[in-house]
């Protein structure tokens, strides 16, 4: 899917089971409070991320870092979604991680992305 707003109008069903998850599990995840780093893995159009995943997260997290294969779907969740602590980018998480981003999160959450990938190694 790269037409992000129709994406953005037909994904009531991510957003349900995203919340639902999170609303199940937020309890058992050990945040540092202290300025958590979080991704969001396949984030699509960014409104999960910035909609239902930004409110469970502490109230000082430090950054919230949206990523997907799909440059249409970053470039609208950027121009829709991004703030001064959530931002976007484009990412393949099939290839190899860019230096920035390896060992530079506390906390990885992927809502309907994993399936997608064939190389799963």
């Amino acid at each position: 899917m790269n037409n992000a707003e129709l994406y953005q109008k037909s994904n009531t069903l991510q957003k349900r089971d995203a919340l639902q998850c999170l609303e199940e599990y937020v309890k058992k995840i050990k945040w540092k409070y202290d300025g958590d780093r979080v991704i969001d893995i396949g984030c699509g159009d960014g409104s999960v991320t910035s909609s239902i995943l930004k409110k469970f997260l502490p109230y000082n997290y430090k950054n919230l870092v949206g990523c997907d294969i799909s440059e249409k779907m970053v470039k609208y969740a950027i121009d829709h979604h991004a703030t001064d602590r959530t931002n976007f980018s484009v990412l393949d998480i099939e290839g190899i991680l860019p230096d920035e981003l390896r060992e530079n999160f506390d906390h990885a959450f992927s809502f309907y992305a994993l399936h997608w990938i064939k190389h799963q190694e």
